[in-house]
C-alpha cells in the first residue's frame, strides 16, 4: 500500500515525516500556498517526493531510503518550467462510444469507452484528436490536479485531419486553465515533449523525443496524405490528442499514434492552424483542397522517351483530372508538371529544394 506523508522539514530524517494518508497518490487540494508530498512505496523502500504549487507539479525528486538519517536521491528528473506550465493546459478525455454496425444498419455495438488527451487552445476550447471522440454518446474531461469529471461537447470534427474541437460550458472548469499558443513545423533533431494522458494510469506523463522527419504521411484514421512529423518519443494509447512542445511551450503538433516500429508521429501546426481556422470562419469543419488530379511517376526511361523529355528535364505525368475541378480549366490529360510554386518536381513526385 503506497502511503502519502507531508513533509515538515528538509528531508534529511524520517523522523519529520507524519503520515496523512494511507491511500495511493492524492492531487493536491486547491489552495495559493505550496505542498510538499512523499509517497512512500514499502515495497522497494522507495520515497518519491513531489512539489505542488496551484496543482502543477514544480519539482520531483525520489529518495531511496537507507539506515538511520541517510536518504539517497536516485531517480526521477526536475522537470523544466516550462514542462511544468503546460500541465495546466492539458486535460484527460474520457468518452464513451456507440460505434453503428454497418453490416446491420438498424442496431449499433454495445457501449464502449475510450481515452485521449488534449490541450486547452484560445477561446476557452480543447483541441484534441478526431478519432479520440468519434462515434460519441458522451464525453467527460478531467484537468491536471482534479478528480472531477466536466462534461464536454463536440463544436466541430474533421476525420479528414484527425482533429477536433471540444468545448466545456461549466466555468469551474476553465479557473486556473492556460491556453497553449501554436508554433510553426520544427527542424531536424528539435527536441520535443509530449505531455498527456497514457493509459493504466492516472497522472500526467511526459515523454520526450526529437524530431525525426517531416514529409507527407497517410493518416491512419482518416485515410488522407496530409503533412505529419515523426519523433521518436513514444505515444503510448491514452495519449492520442497530446500536445507536443517545444522548448518554450510553443506546440507543435498534436500527438497523433505510434507506429509498429516504435515511432511515433504528430500533425503539424500548420494542419492544426488551417483545421482552427475554417472552423472559426465558418463554425464548422471546412476541409482541405485539393487539385482534383493525379499523376503518375516519370522514372521509367521508356515513358520519359515517348513524352520526349529532355535528359534535365524532371516532373510528372497528368493522368486523369476531376472534370469539375478548376485544374480542368488549365491542364490537360498527358501533361507534364515540371514545377509548383517555383520548385522544381523531381521525377518521383518529390519537390528539388
Amino acid at each position: 500500500m503506497h502511503r502519502l506523508v507531508r513533509r515538515l522539514k528538509q528531508p534529511s530524517s524520517l523522523k519529520h515525516l507524519r503520515c496523512l494518508s494511507s491511500t495511493h497518490l492524492l492531487n493536491p487540494p486547491p489552495c495559493s500556498r505550496r505542498y510538499d508530498y512523499y509517497i512512500n512505496n514499502p515495497n522497494n523502500n522507495v520515497f518519491c517526493y513531489c512539489s505542488s504549487y496551484s496543482r502543477t507539479i514544480s519539482r520531483s525528486y525520489c529518495y531511496s531510503v537507507g539506515s538511520g538519517d541517510t536518504n539517497k536521491k536516485v531517480g526521477l528528473e526536475k522537470p523544466s518550467s516550462a514542462i511544468g506550465l503546460a500541465f495546466g493546459s492539458v486535460v484527460k478525455i474520457f468518452t464513451f462510444t456507440s460505434v453503428p454496425d454497418y453490416s446491420m444498419p438498424w442496431q449499433s455495438h454495445g457501449q464502449g469507452e475510450n481515452i485521449g488527451s488534449g490541450f486547452v487552445i484560445t477561446g476557452k476550447r480543447i483541441l484534441t484528436n478526431a478519432h479520440v471522440v468519434a462515434h460519441h454518446t458522451f464525453i467527460r474531461v478531467m484537468k491536471h490536479g482534479s478528480s472531477e469529471k466536466y462534461r464536454a461537447e463536440v463544436q466541430a470534427i474533421g476525420h479528414e485531419c484527425d482533429l477536433a474541437i471540444l468545448v466545456v460550458k461549466c466555468k469551474e472548469f476553465w479557473k486556473g486553465m492556460n491556453s497553449l499558443t501554436l508554433g510553426d513545423i520544427p527542424f531536424l533533431q528539435d527536441a520535443v515533449s509530449v505531455v498527456g494522458y497514457p493509459i493504466e494510469g492516472d497522472n500526467i506523463s511526459v515523454t520526450k523525443g526529437v524530431v525525426s522527419r517531416v514529409e507527407p504521411t497517410k493518416y491512419d484514421h482518416g485515410a488522407t496524405t496530409l503533412l505529419a512529423i515523426h519523433i521518436d518519443a513514444h505515444i503510448n494509447l491514452g495519449n492520442d490528442g497530446a500536445p507536443a512542445v517545444l522548448g518554450d511551450l510553443s506546440v507543435v503538433g498534436v500527438a497523433c499514434a505510434e507506429k509498429p516500429n516504435g515511432a511515433g508521429y504528430i500533425i503539424p501546426a500548420p494542419v492544426i492552424k488551417h483545421f482552427i481556422a475554417g472552423v472559426d470562419e465558418s463554425g464548422k469543419y471546412a476541409g482541405f483542397c485539393s487539385m482534383g488530379l493525379t499523376c503518375q511517376h516519370t522514372e521509367n526511361s521508356q515513358l520519359r522517351e515517348h513524352f520526349r523529355m529532355h535528359p534535365n528535364m524532371t516532373g510528372v505525368l497528368v493522368n486523369k483530372i476531376n472534370p469539375l475541378s478548376d485544374a480542368s480549366k488549365v491542364l490537360k490529360k498527358d501533361d507534364i508538371l515540371l514545377s509548383f510554386d517555383g520548385v522544381r518536381i523531381a521525377n518521383n513526385g518529390t519537390g528539388m529544394l
